[in-house]
């Protein structure tokens, strides 16, 4: 962003202030041209010349390394192809910056993709919402209007009209029934460390945060999973399934604790 012979931690002049800025523009430039299938022989150089042109208005010093440095992260911005050649994106989808489209991804009409995914392999429903920072590999089938939020992902599962996932989940080898929930920190856990298993989870259930489903294991249409559980036998429709060690509450306790502590320290010294 600054010139090599900047101290450390020194403050950048204004002037760097303004090629950093114009560092990012011409990546962002050059990122845009490769979404829209510019070959990389051409946006490479363009990038180069964009930022060399900046460098000199702002009456930078030459700095071979700086600019050793700089075309090595253009190259590396770039090279990794953000969308592939058999990538489909029907209308009226918007796909978010830095979004990378690997093999085999199918994007339906109306989706929304935010900032950071990566999807390969997968199919996105209509109206689906992805993202930001959502994953979704080979196997992912989202149906219709299935919201996918900030850190999920979902692997060789299917998940049925309406599905939310919002926050920081794992769904794999799985299927979804349509409308159900699944909470923040809830993971399928598909492998027993030889094997795949699947997880199968019917409509409308509710799965409450931070669940684990041990697989394989079978959750019935309108269930409710209490937070926290680990659930390792079917669960009937309807049934409220809980899996998790009672909570005790030892009053005065905790002072007893810090007065003990406290007395080992004066011990101490």
């Amino acid at each position: 962003m600054c010139s090599s012979d900047l101290a450390p931690h020194a403050r950048p002049t204004p002037a760097a202030w303004r090629h950093g800025i114009a560092v990012h523009a011409a990546l962002e430039a050059a990122y845009r041209d490769r979404m829209l299938g510019r070959p990389l022989a051409d946006t490479v150089p363009d990038a180069l010349t964009a930022l060399g042109e900046a460098w000199t208005a702002e009456g930078l010093p030459e700095d071979p390394a700086w600019i050793r440095r700089t075309e090595a992260m253009v190259r590396r911005t770039l090279t990794d192809d953000p969308i592939a050649a058999d990538t489909v994106i029907e209308a009226d989808a918007v796909i978010g910056p830095y979004v990378v489209f690997g093999p085999g991804a199918i994007v339906r009409k109306g989706v929304e993709i935010k900032a950071f995914s990566h999807i390969e392999g997968a199919q996105v429903g209509a109206g689906a919402i992805v993202g930001p920072y959502a994953r979704l590999r080979p196997g992912a089938v989202l149906e219709e209007g299935v919201h996918i939020g900030n850190f999920v992902e979902i692997k060789n599962a299917r998940l049925e009209k309406g599905v939310k996932a919002n926050h920081l989940a794992y769904v794999g080898d799985a299927r979804v029934g349509e409308g159900s929930n699944i909470g923040a920190g809830t993971i399928t856990c598909n492998y027993d460390g030889a094997e795949k298993h699947r997880t199968g989870i019917g409509a409308g259930v509710f799965v409450g945060s931070n669940s684990t489903l041990v697989a394989p294991v079978e959750i019935g249409d309108g269930a409710y999973i209490a937070a926290g559980s680990v659930i390792t036998d079917k669960v009937e429709a309807e049934a409220l399934a809980l899996g998790r060690a009672r909570q005790a509450a030892k009053p005065g306790r905790a002072k007893t604790m810090r007065d003990a502590r406290t007395r080992s320290e004066d011990e101490d010294e």
